[in-house]
This record gives structure tokens, sequence and C-alpha cells, in this order.
């Protein structure tokens, strides 16, 4: 995997350096993604610490009002990220990374915009937008941090507004990569859709799923899609990765047969068991019934009414309680995300009693950091970006 990192920047295609002989940069990964002119500096001596170029003569981005390149090692990006956001991010992150700054040198987060996509999230630190911003730990836990995205979900590309259409990648614990890529249109809900085990194959579904709805409506938007598909398919090709790209890979289906339960978003919950089924017990209401009591707590008039509606909710809190006593940390983990995803303000402090416990008995404590963080400032919407 280590060798497979180190080779990535040695795979995009050289473009011409913009800024030629007055480009001041010395970095041996400059050297490698551009060519400049013979009296462009040496590639003599070490990297030098990170740096952002402003250039002169660039268009306002849409997201952006300057265009910022970024000399960033992999090493580099893998320590900020992880100060950052406290995930390690997959191989086909920075893959894809370099397949944008293939199509679009200078504004690499705007490459798949013809394709109606954006890069956000982690990849917004790889362009140089957190560089000397003072930022808080909770904020940027928040980045682009759709409302019904739970802290296991992870945006990094952003579709039609409209929708709250978002791709993100789904891990069970945030010390181990992510299990596939999911979708979710946050106007719409909180179902989440699985989207193929890496970042590749979840956009040529998109891609797919776009033609097919957009069919022969608007050639122009179905050329793009095509065109972009197309030049995915001949960088890995000429990359030589071996990277699936089926919809549901071998690895997603194990996963599919350790989940304990669907939950309301679907994507469904994974808690390690042991040789008794310790870990776990499901929660005593069908998801049905579980719905109802929840309509019941946002229909309420008053606080007294919701107060009393409340009641059979704190009794499932109660029984979490005993199953914790118990070591079936599972089933507050479960309860926890269901009241998470139905979405209510009304729900946020017993979410908060029972999801940062959850995780810090299951070890996974930087999910309870990041709901702690969502729930300080939930926002509905797609300006979700905090620099």
């Amino acid at each position: 995997m280590a060798d497979l990192q180190n080779k990535v920047l040695e795979k995009t295609e050289k473009v011409k350096c913009k800024y030629g002989s007055s480009c001041y940069q010395k970095s041996r990964d400059h050297r490698k993604r551009f060519h400049r002119d013979d009296s462009c500096p040496s590639d003599e001596g070490s990297d030098p610490p990170l740096k952002k170029q402003r250039s002169n003569n660039a268009k306002k981005s849409a997201r952006d009002s300057e265009t910022l390149e970024m000399v960033l090692s992999r090493e580099e990006a893998h320590k900020i990220i992880k100060e950052k956001l406290g995930v390690e991010m997959p191989d086909c992150f920075y893959e894809v990374w370099e397949f944008c700054r293939s199509l679009n040198a200078e504004q690499p987060l705007d490459a798949l915009k013809s394709a109606g996509l954006t890069l956000v999230g982690p990849y917004d630190i790889l362009a140089g937008r957190f560089t000397g911003k003072d930022l808080s730990r909770a904020s940027c836990l928040r980045h682009c941090r759709y409302v019904y995205d739970p802290p296991e979900f992870q945006t990094v590309l952003q579709g039609n507004k409209r929708t709250g259409f978002h791709i993100g990648y789904f891990r069970d614990d945030p010390d181990s990569l992510p299990v596939f890529l999911a979708s979710n249109k946050a106007e719409e809900g909180y179902h989440i859709s699985p989207q193929g085990e890496n970042l590749f194959a979840a956009i040529m579904l998109y891609i797919a799923g776009e033609l097919k709805s957009t069919g022969s409506k608007d050639p122009s938007k179905a050329a793009a899609l095509k065109g972009i598909s197309k030049q995915l398919k001949e960088w890995l090709e000429s990359s030589k990765l071996d990277i699936p790209l089926e919809n549901k890979t071998k690895k997603m289906k194990q996963r599919d047969k350790k989940m304990v339960c669907k939950l309301f978003h679907g994507a469904g919950l994974v808690v390690p068991l042991d040789s008794n089924d310790v870990g776990y017990r499901e929660v005593p209401e069908t998801p049905g019934d579980l719905r109802k009591m929840l309509k019941s707590v946002m229909a309420a008039a008053t606080d007294a009414e919701r107060m009393q509606a409340f009641e059979p909710i704190q009794e499932l809190v109660t029984l979490v309680q005993f199953a914790n006593d118990e070591c079936d940390y599972g089933m507050g983990l479960e309860l926890g995300l269901d009241l998470f995803s139905f979405g209510s303000e009304y729900l946020h402090k017993t979410i908060l009693n029972l999801l940062p416990l959850a995780y810090q008995f299951l070890q996974r404590d930087l999910f309870g950091e990041i709901i702690t963080a969502h729930l300080e400032d939930r926002q509905k919407g797609s300006k979700l970006s905090v620099v």
C-alpha cells in the first residue's frame, strides 16, 4: 500500500507550469507534476513546508475567489487530514485527486463540474483552503457535514444542491478505512445508498444514473457525462490500477453478513460480537413503531404533551442502560442513530446521552466527538463549508 501511495504523484501526465521561469517552487513533487522553462529553479534540495501560490490571472471559482496551487506531498496530506478530521483516507481518495488534477490543474476541485459534481470536505485540505485558517476542532469536524450525515459518513463530493445530493465514505470504525461509498439526498430524507467500494466506482455509478435519467432530453449534459466517464476509464487504464467498479463487491457483501440491524438510514450497523453474541441486543420496538413514537413527540402541541409522548422513548433509554451494564453496547448505538436520522431537535439531548457513550464503549471515540460537534450546529441545506 505504501508503494502505491508514493507512486500516485508520478502517474499524472505533466502539464505546463503556469508560472514558468518565475516559479519559486523547488519541490520534487512539483517537478514531477509540471514541466517548466529551462530557467525554472532546479529540483535540488528538500521539499519546502506547505505553501500556497496565488494565481495572478485566475478566474473566480464557484467556491473561492482565489485560485490556489498546493504543493502537498502524500505524507503531509495524511498528517493534516488526520490532525483536522481524525481519520485516514484510502488510496482511491488520493487517486481521484490526481485524476482531477490531470483534468484541471488550476482548479481540481471543479474538475468534475461538467458532470455536476464538486470535490469537497477533505479535498479542501488538499486544495489549501484550510491553510492559514484558525478553525476549532468542532468546526473541522462539521465541515461539509449534511443534516442527516451520521458520524460514520464523510462527504467528499457535492452534487445537486436542490436535492442535497452528496457522496461520501462510510466507515464502521474511525480507526479503520471506509468500507464503501454512499450517497444521500439530504433534502429528501435520511436514506443512505451504498455506491461501490471505492470513489471511482461511486463516480461511475453516479454518471450511469445521470445518463439514464437524462436520456435524450439534454444532449449537452449527456455528452459531458460521457466525456468524464471516458477520461476516467482511460486514466485508470493508463495508471494500471486494478480498481473494482461494480456497485456491490465481495467485501461489501461480507460486511452485509456482519450487520446486526439495518437502521433507519439503511446502511446498517456493525458492532463486534463475542462467541456468545454479547455486544448487541435489538431495540424492542419495530422500526415502524419507533417512528410512530417519534412522530408523536414532533406533533405535540405543548411541552406537557411532548413530555408525555416522550415517555415510551425514555423507557427505551432505560433498557439501553441495562444493555450497557451487560456489554450489549450496540443497542444504545442503534437507538441513538435512529433518533439522529429522524432529525428532530427535540431529540438532540437524548442523542447526546446515548451516542457518545456508545461510541466510547466501542472504542470509536472520534464518532462521539463528531456527533457532539454536529449537534452543536446542525444545519440544513448545502452551504456547509467552514472555509
